[in-house]
């Protein structure tokens, strides 16, 4: 029970199965992480992809209504052909639902190959809403809030290692999504969440044979509309 004073613990993910209308519990109150479990098996194609191309990732900005026909083929061209297909049933309805929870007209969609461990620190995003999907190698890992010590995030004065033991205690709170899944982050911009933006990192991943992560991230773009 919560004593006088502190502020409210909130309730666990939701994991659930149907898309994409599962994701829509993110706009309630004490709710800072929507997890949609979809597998995809793209890791053959994939893989082999990974390994031969030179992009860093590419992105797209606008208003979702006209991510369709020729903007949304330039987006997927360099995806593989399966890639393609599932990224291009995926993104626009995304995208829209990103916009819809914002309540702005523009997003911003971006296709990330990932290959260092440049973000495996727990943090939160000072963003209204950031979605992840992984379609190869590790997923986003996240924590619930009740097993983070938000007094430990953003310490510039301790080790990297000793940080995250320091956020996350205990160790079997980490929760990872698999290829494939739709996470949604709600981030400490997002009304009524400052400061209690969902704790998260990219999963270490440099030690792992074949560790490069496919990665869509869809947020609110830059611009005010």
């Amino acid at each position: 029970m919560n004593t006088v004073g502190q502020a409210p613990v909130l309730r666990r993910h939701l994991p659930v199965v149907e898309p994409w209308s599962g994701l829509d519990p993110i706009t309630q109150d004490g709710i800072n992480v929507v997890h949609v479990a979809r597998p995809v098996a793209l890791e053959d194609e994939l893989v082999p992809w990974l390994a031969a191309t030179t992009s860093t990732g590419w992105e797209w900005s606008g208003a979702p209504e006209s991510l369709v026909g020729t903007a949304l083929d330039t987006l997927l061209e360099a995806l593989p052909p399966r890639t393609r297909v599932v990224a291009g049933r995926d993104v626009p309805d995304l995208a829209r639902r990103v916009a819809l929870y914002t309540h702005r007209k523009h997003v911003r969609v971006r296709f990330d190959v990932v290959r260092t461990d440049s973000c495996r620190k727990f943090h939160q995003d000072y963003v209204a809403l950031r979605l992840l999907v992984t379609y190869a190698g590790a997923g986003t890992e996240w924590v619930e809030d009740g097993d983070v010590v938000r007094s430990e995030l953003g310490r510039v004065d301790v080790p990297l290692g000793e940080a995250n033991a320091r956020i996350v205690p205990d160790g079997r709170a980490i929760r990872r999504a698999s290829a494939g899944d739709v996470l949604v982050l709600k981030g400490a911009s997002f009304p009524r969440n400052e400061h209690r933006g969902a704790v998260h990192r990219s999963p270490p991943i440099e030690t792992a044979p074949g560790h490069a992560r496919l990665v869509l991230r869809i947020d609110v773009a830059s611009c005010s509309c």
